[in-house]
């Protein structure tokens, strides 16, 4: 079974969720042929035509993504493998009134960790993923967040914020 948005449980490892790349960061992005991460190929945002990364996760393993990732205009691509460490994957948040829901565990049903009333209107982190639902981290002045966010407060475009 899949993981929805009504909190059902996915199968391990599968994923349904679409990241970008930090369009802040000018270094480039691995994507590995194969799982022990061999025959690496590159994949940078391009600021200055505005041609950005955009990844879209399929699987996960403790420490990689399987993905398709590519370029937004020109589309030249790649699948494979990114690792999750330093990855610099990100996405931004739908809470533009506020109210944006953390959860312990990708569930609607989970316990909540922490309900944000502003809106981030920068990337946050992605750490991991599960069915549509993504984990993130990121901080408000000194105070840092982390938890699991449902699909529908998910964007992955890098020209809006979704509104």
């Amino acid at each position: 079974m899949s993981l929805l948005s009504n909190g059902q449980a996915g199968k391990s490892g599968e994923c349904a969720c679409s990241v970008i790349y930090d369009p802040l960061h000018s270094g480039k992005l691995a994507v590995y042929k194969t799982r022990d991460f061999r025959q690496p190929r590159y994949l940078a945002n391009d600021a200055a035509s505005e041609d950005y990364v955009a990844v879209s996760l399929k699987r996960r393993t403790d420490n990689a993504f399987l993905v398709d990732a590519g370029m937004s205009i020109s589309e030249v691509g790649y699948q494979g493998w990114i690792k999750k460490q330093h990855s610099r994957l990100a996405i931004y948040v739908r809470s533009y009134a506020g109210d944006l829901n953390l959860y312990q565990q990708p569930s609607a049903k989970a316990k909540k960790v922490a309900v944000i009333q502003t809106w981030i209107n920068e990337a946050v982190w992605v750490l991991d993923c599960s069915g549509e639902w993504l984990k993130i981290q990121f901080s408000i002045g000194a105070k840092s967040y982390l938890g699991w966010i449902a699909p529908d407060m998910q964007c992955d475009n890098p020209y809006t914020t979704c509104n």
